[in-house]
């Protein structure tokens, strides 16, 4: 796994958005969820670096504030090495299916913080030492 772990370029900040067209997207079958993509609505990168050897993701402290007013926080995560066993175990699955892992894909390895409805508008951001990324909302 040690190709993979050299293969990484960088970790980053990242808002994942979820909107299905469906009222309740789990009565769903399956195509029709595929559809819908699933209800990804877009990904917001922000700012990282490249991975360090003693980068300790498992405690990483990460803070969500709407208009700097504090959302969410989490302390806790995957580890490095959780990361990449998973992007592992994607690009041999990809592999299999003759579409590979191409250089500058962006693989979204799990939420920190979690889901969470967007109530109101405003300016979102989630810092933790890797960056930072934002989003703003309007009415």
């Amino acid at each position: 796994m040690a190709d993979v772990r050299d293969a990484i370029a960088g970790t980053h900040v990242a808002f994942e958005l979820f909107r299905s067209s469906y009222a309740d997207p789990g009565r769903q079958d399956l195509p029709s969820l595929l559809a819908d993509c699933l209800s990804n609505a877009g990904v917001v990168l922000g700012s990282g670096r490249a991975p360090g050897g003693d980068d300790r993701l498992e405690a990483l402290h990460m803070a969500l504030t709407r208009d700097g007013e504090p959302l969410a926080s989490a302390d806790t995560g995957a580890s490095l090495d959780a990361i990449v066993e998973a992007v592992h175990w994607l690009a041999q699955y990809a592999a299999r299916l003759g579409a590979g892992l191409k250089r500058g894909a962006v693989i979204l390895t799990g939420a920190r913080i979690g889901p969470l409805p967007v109530a109101r508008a405003g300016r979102y951001r989630a810092d933790c030492a890797l960056g930072e990324v934002r989003l703003g909302v309007g009415p």
